[in-house]
């Protein structure tokens, strides 16, 4: 199985923390199509490690970066965050500060309209999204009116009408009843079934190795 992420000797200390290091001489390869559950204590970087991944650090996080993170040949510290998030998709624990727009088509388009694809591509990719996530009857909702769980399945799916290759979760179960967590489980599940690569950050393991 050829590796889509390699992480050599990657070590990270933020600019305004004690100094210490968050990571340390981290090495790692991630197989296409991969489950990969990140489990640890709160403030053991498993947050820190999904920013190295998808770009957030060195170029928005600041601090004392060593070591080299490839994601799908591309040098993370040295490519462009718009490129990066083609190949690399985020769902944060807090789905609200993600989530852009009046309505869940609107959220959904949000990405897509931001490669400047024509229209008619735009549309196809939403109303993909809508039926894989299995949302298509939430399509015209205002995004207040959600739960939790509908919410999260929103943002994996404006993420999934960008394309891209790998999935990366931040402690997804953190703020889900138990009803959004069999949402959650549901989609992994589908995204797995597309091949998709999933790094999943989270202290709940049991519920995930199940």
């Amino acid at each position: 199985m050829p590796s889509i992420i390699e992480i050599n000797d990657l070590s990270f200390s933020y600019v305004r923390g004690s100094g210490e290091k968050t990571l340390r001489d981290i090495n790692v390869e991630i197989g296409e199509g991969e489950f990969v559950l990140l489990a640890g204590r709160s403030g053991s970087g498993k947050s820190t490690l999904l920013r190295c991944i998808n770009g957030l650090i060195p170029h928005r996080y600041y601090g004392t970066y060593e070591g080299e993170v490839y994601v799908k040949d591309l040098l993370v510290s040295e490519a462009d965050l718009s490129h990066l998030s083609q190949v690399v998709g985020t769902v944060m624990q807090e789905v609200d500060k993600q989530l852009i727009g009046a309505t869940v088509e609107d959220d959904i388009a949000f990405g897509p309209c931001n490669l400047n694809l024509p229209l008619e591509v735009v549309r196809q990719r939403v109303d993909e999204a809508l039926k894989l996530m299995r949302i298509s009857h939430l399509r015209d909702r205002e995004l207040h009116a959600l739960s939790g769980g509908e919410k999260q399945r929103v943002a994996i799916a404006g993420i999934m009408a960008m394309n891209p290759e790998i999935f990366l979760f931040d402690e997804p179960l953190a703020n889900l009843d138990s009803d959004g967590v069999r949402s959650f489980t549901d989609a992994v599940s589908i995204l797995r079934s597309l091949g998709k690569t999933i790094i999943v950050a989270e202290h709940r393991t049991d519920i995930l190795a199940k």
